[in-house]
């Protein structure tokens, strides 16, 4: 079993929380329940989500801050979830889902700068147990909560290649964001970057949306021009002027939407095409590009 390094453990977390948070976010926006959250005690909107999500990042960033600071035995929210859980949602129920949501990012960047400064001397299981709990571990909870309240039954085939593609897209993210600068892809094809390549998946996986919808009424989505490598090339040339940072939020919005799509399609909708359609661009396109970074072919 390979031991991962602080650094390798920070970048993990970093893009698990950022790939989760997305997702979050495709789903509460397109939502037009007023309740998307849980059982009779926790009906909750979409602002009451993001502020919940938002306190526990905070919470987290709080704790680390000062573990890092050298205080020790803090035990200030040990046992008292709950209890704090039903305060801060009356005290939040005036945000609006826009403030609500911007606290929450903001509480993540404060967590997420705090746990990539960390050296390895220090990193230990206290900072990487808050940042995993309340980061990406938590998010994803709250993503299932906000599917099941939306009463849709999806295709069980569907859903677990869905947690398949997740695996290896966090894998992906982290990989891209360790070696932004190195080239990534095949030798023998272009000398892609990180940009390019979250770039080139944020196509693809906007393509297969675009054909997943068109396949749920009734039609096709047209097709592209050219073989693949025309058509990687023309891509990567309309983004020639995009920063990495940028095609990163789209890559990471192009997957988040994918997945909502996935989600919130009931089973009975499911066809051997749509199916087909769903794992385009999943887990075997994103093993291959894994196999260029981590197969140390790049």
């Amino acid at each position: 079993m390979t031991v991962q390094t602080s650094t390798q453990a920070a970048g993990a977390i970093v893009a698990a929380t950022d790939s989760a948070l997305a997702e979050l976010d495709a789903l509460l926006a397109a939502s037009e329940r007023v309740t998307l959250h849980g059982d009779d005690a926790h009906q909750w909107s979409a602002s009451d989500v993001w502020a919940h999500v938002g306190r526990w990042l905070g919470v987290s960033a709080e704790l680390v801050g000062r573990h890092l600071a050298g205080e020790r035995d803090i035990h200030d929210y040990d046992g008292g979830g709950e209890e704090f859980n039903l305060r801060w949602i009356e005290e939040d129920r005036a945000l609006d889902v826009g403030e609500a949501r911007s606290r929450a990012l903001d509480s993540w960047d404060r967590l997420r700068g705090l746990i990539a400064g960390v050296d390895e001397a220090r990193w230990n299981g206290f900072i990487e147990a808050h940042a995993k709990g309340n980061g990406a571990d938590h998010v994803l909870e709250h993503l299932g909560y906000v599917v099941s309240a939306s009463g849709v039954t999806g295709a069980l085939e569907a859903e677990q290649q869905l947690e398949r593609d997740r695996e290896a897209w966090v894998r992906l993210v982290a990989a891209l964001d360790a070696q932004p600068g190195v080239a990534l892809h095949d030798p023998e094809a272009p000398a892609w970057k990180s940009r390019e390549v979250f770039g080139h998946f944020a196509h693809w996986l906007e393509h297969s949306a675009a054909d997943f919808v068109a396949q749920l009424d009734g039609g096709e989505a047209p097709a592209l021009e050219g073989d693949d490598d025309e058509i990687n090339a023309r891509w990567a040339a309309e983004d020639a002027a995009f920063d990495l940072a940028t095609m990163r939020e789209r890559a990471l919005r192009a997957f988040a939407d994918r997945s909502r799509l996935i989600l919130a399609t009931p089973a009975d909708r499911w066809t051997e095409r749509l199916l087909k359609i769903a794992a385009a661009d999943g887990e075997e396109h994103i093993e291959a590009h894994l196999g260029y970074v981590e197969g140390g072919e790049a």
